[in-house]
Formats: C-alpha cells, structure tokens, sequence
C-alpha cells in the first residue's frame, strides 16, 4: 500500500476506515459526485508465468499509472495456478475526482500492464477480445464468489428465466422478435463487430497473399485459418437456452425398465 505492507485484519480495516472518511468529508457537497470507498480489479495471467516478474510487472504498472493520483492496495494471490494480483482502488482520487475508468481507460491499462510485463520478460499482448474472436465477456470475480457459496445471481436467474420463456414460445409455436428479424440491440451489437473483425482479418488475408513475399503468404493461410477457426457469436442467453434444453431432453427419457433375472439355469 502506500503505507508500507500491511498484515492482518487490523491493518486492512484502518485503511478501509481512513477511505471511508472521504464520503464524510465531501457530505453535503452537492457539485461533488459520490464515490465509492474503493474499486477493485485484477490483474492475472496464466499458469507457468514467472511469479517473480509478474510481481514487478504489476508493481510497475500501479507506481506508474496508478499511485502518483490515487491510493491503492495490492495483494498477491498464489493459491492458484493463475498468477493474479489484487488491486483496491481507493474511490476518490488525491483530486478529489471520483476514480471511475471508463472502458476507453481501462483499455490503456490493459496495454500499459502487457507493456510492463514484456518489460519484464513476460510475452503478452493486450488485444480487446472480439479481435480475438471472443465475444462473451469473462466472468465478474463477485459473481464467481456468489457461486461459491452457493447462491445465484439476480441477473443470471433472470437470463434462465427469459431463456426458458423463450422455450417455451418455441413449444407453442409462438415467434420471437429475432425469428422476425429483430434481434435485441446488444445482440445486433456484437455480431455487427465480430462481422466487422472477421472482414478486416479477411481483406488482411486477402492483401499479404498477394505479396511476392513466401512469409506473407504463410501468414495470410494463418490468418485465414484463424478467421474460419472463429466461433460464432455466442450469448450466456444461448447457453442457458442449450443447459435447459438438455434438461428438458433428459427429462423426456423413459426410465429404464428393470428386468428381473431368473434363478437358476436357462432350458
């Protein structure tokens, strides 16, 4: 932290109670937006990663992008195989401004903390995931937390909710707004971008076969595989319409009939 290292419980409940204070020093000053005591995220890479130089590289990151405007907190976590880091924001920033990335901020950070981590021997690049063909966004670490304990989300027991609404309109021969053509606009969204992202890879393909070059060509086969490699847009809405239609199959299933053997030796 900005006071030093801190061990135990004691030490994280003074520097949750010192950020605590902001919202009682700005109480009552309207023109101030509020701000939460403190913004969490993580910073993690994948297993057989350098510890050592994932713990310089994020201590990198924060001295130079973070600290010099805002408090924070790191912990280290190496209880999995996943080298990941903790980082606690405090919410308001020495400014007196909330501290509240937008995506276009937390995109420079992404490619600020690969570029600490190539400084320190670490290969990464800090590509946005629909240029990677991905198009669901990873799970929230609070929402993993929930599972863990055994509850379930409000927002994802709602997305089953419609899905299985959506089921059974399809049982009842009633349409959908996207069997007609009017897909949500989040929907839209995303597939308009991945269409997007694979026309762009395509005219690549297209541009570096065309080259005298025998390395470019190579390249252009690779950029052509990964485009066909490309899955499409998938939604949490469609995996849990498949989960639930899987159920609903296993359901439908005969039991199995027991058949009862005869003692002793078949004439």
């Amino acid at each position: 932290t900005d006071y030093g290292a801190m061990q135990g419980k004691d030490a994280v409940r003074d520097i949750h109670a010192d950020w605590s204070d902001d919202e009682i020093i700005y109480a009552g000053q309207h023109q101030v937006r509020k701000a939460p005591p403190s913004v969490n995220m993580v910073l993690s890479m994948p297993p057989g990663v350098d510890r050592d130089a994932f713990r310089h590289a994020v201590r990198d990151f924060v001295d130079a992008e973070l600290r010099p405007r805002v408090d924070v907190m790191v912990a280290f976590h190496d209880d999995t195989e996943h080298p990941h880091a903790h980082v606690t924001v405090r919410g308001r920033q020495h400014d007196g401004k909330t501290f509240n990335p937008g995506p276009p901020v937390l995109a420079r950070y992404r490619e600020q903390f690969a570029g600490a981590l190539r400084h320190r021997g670490i290969e990464a690049e800090a590509t946005p995931r629909c240029a990677r063909g991905h198009t669901m966004k990873s799970e929230r670490s609070h929402v993993r937390h929930m599972r863990a304990r055994g509850l379930m989300p409000r927002t994802e027991s709602a997305a089953i909710l419609d899905a299985f609404r959506d089921l059974e309109r399809a049982r009842n021969g009633a349409s959908h707004p996207e069997d007609e053509g009017k897909p949500r606009p989040w929907v839209k969204a995303v597939r308009e971008r991945h269409a997007g992202v694979k026309a762009v890879y395509t005219a690549a393909a297209r541009e570096l076969a065309a080259s005298a070059n025998p390395s470019d060509r190579q390249l252009a086969q690779q950029v052509e595989q990964f485009v066909q490699s490309m899955p499409a847009p998938m939604f949490a809405h469609d995996l849990y319409k498949q989960a639930l239609e899987r159920q609903l199959a296993q359901r439908a299933k005969p039991a199995p009939t027991a058949v009862k053997q005869r003692d002793g030796p078949e004439r």
